[in-house]
């Protein structure tokens, strides 16, 4: 219902030439906030292109880091849901960065990659698996969501589905985007 009091504040605001704050989107069910904001310890993964990779590599557009392994079945429920996530948002401004913990680093991952058929994820590397010592993951998958310092802003423990509505809109806040027009299916 609209009342007069919310009719005086909207003409209130037009009259000063000011917009309504608009409340951040509230986070998809299984993702925590992280407040205050925490910064990365230091990081060191590898690309595809076998370059080291780090939290001042990583900053400059929202990161949905991703721990992951081929062995754990949570995480390959998970991946197309990331690679969905990549491909509707993926590019400057957001990047999905799935590391992966398998000891066989690369070999394992392409071999996944190539059967899963994905294709929109790039993949990333940390046979060592020093990257979940250091991020605290107790289990995985773990997805750690930082902002454009690089900073992390948000947690999830589990697989989720990255791609859900829910979820591109509190990320789409988290980048500035307005929703795109809708495009034609593939």
């Amino acid at each position: 219902m609209i009342t007069p009091g919310y009719l005086a504040m909207q003409t209130l605001w037009v009259v000063l030439g000011a917009t309504p704050a608009v409340a951040p989107a509230p986070p998809p069910p299984g993702v925590t906030r992280t407040e205050p904001a925490r910064a990365l310890p230091e990081l060191r993964i590898i690309d595809s292109k076998g370059r080291t990779v780090g939290p001042k590599e990583l900053a400059g557009k929202v990161v949905v880091l991703n721990l992951w392994a081929t062995w754990c079945g949570p995480c390959v429920h998970e991946m197309p849901s990331l690679e969905r996530l990549q491909g509707k948002l993926g590019g400057a401004e957001l990047a999905v960065v799935a590391v992966s913990l398998d000891r066989e680093g690369r070999r394992a991952v392409e071999r996944f990659f190539t059967t899963a058929g994905l294709k929109a994820l790039e993949p990333y590397y940390d046979p060592r698996g020093r990257t979940a010592t250091l991020l605290g993951a107790e289990d995985l998958p773990l997805t750690l969501i930082l902002d454009r310092q690089g900073r992390e802003v948000a947690r999830a423990a589990g697989a989720l589905d990255w791609s859900s509505p829910e979820m591109l809109a509190f990320l789409r806040d988290l980048i500035g985007q307005e929703p795109k027009a809708a495009s034609k299916p593939q």
